[in-house]
């Protein structure tokens, strides 16, 4: 019987870790659900979006990101400040 192992390395740091308790890390194992980089992106930017209190240019600065590239996520997503949080 073979055990596919994960290897890494960072200086000073070796690690290995057989694939069944990656797994387990990773939760995939207990059936949680894994969510797509479009809805962690959307949770993401709310998330930004509800610390800077909705200012869409300090959001901006913060992601690194154009302001027409916020707004155009916003539309995307069909975000609202209803949705905030805060």
């Amino acid at each position: 019987m073979f055990h596919l192992l994960l290897c890494g390395r960072k200086p000073g740091l070796g690690y290995c870790i057989d694939m069944e308790s990656f797994k387990k890390v990773l939760f995939l194992d207990q059936g949680m659900k894994i969510k797509s980089l479009k809805e962690s992106e959307k949770e993401h930017l709310l998330s930004v979006l509800d610390k800077t209190h909705w200012d869409l240019d300090k959001t901006a600065r913060l992601l690194k990101i154009s302001l027409q590239k916020i707004k155009a996520k916003i539309k995307e997503y069909g975000i609202r400040q209803a949705d905030s949080k805060g």
